[in-house]
């Protein structure tokens, strides 16, 4: 009764003084953590962790897209290669099957099989 006498603690303060009294009581001196509903704070080391994370998302996909991109270099390379051999497109034309037609530019051009008269 102490703090009403001395107008420490008044009516309207009293569910406050409470609530900081019964968190005193449940949780010791330890910082109060944020109210619920409130967003933590976004801290330098969240932020370091965050950019460290996104940097390596964005390695591996580099990584993937390199690794499949060198995948098809060597399909287009090796597909290039067999259809420039004279037999084999006579053996295309021979069994009516038409050299594939790329969509977009790779810098590697697949010879298209030329009229053919098998001997």
């Amino acid at each position: 009764m102490d703090a009403f006498d001395e107008k420490i603690v008044n009516a309207p303060s009293v569910p406050r003084v409470r609530k900081l009294l019964e968190l005193r009581l449940n949780r010791g001196k330890s910082p109060q953590t944020r109210p619920r509903g409130e967003a933590a704070q976004y801290t330098i080391k969240d932020l370091t962790r965050d950019i460290a994370k996104l940097t390596q998302e964005k390695e591996d996909y580099v990584r993937e897209t390199t690794r499949k991109e060198n995948r098809l270099m060597g399909l287009l390379m090796g597909a290039s290669a067999v259809l420039a051999d004279a037999e084999f497109r006579t053996l295309l034309k021979t069994v009516d099957l038409a050299v594939p037609q790329l969509i977009g530019k790779y810098g590697i051009e697949l010879q298209q099989s030329p009229t053919i008269v098998p001997a």
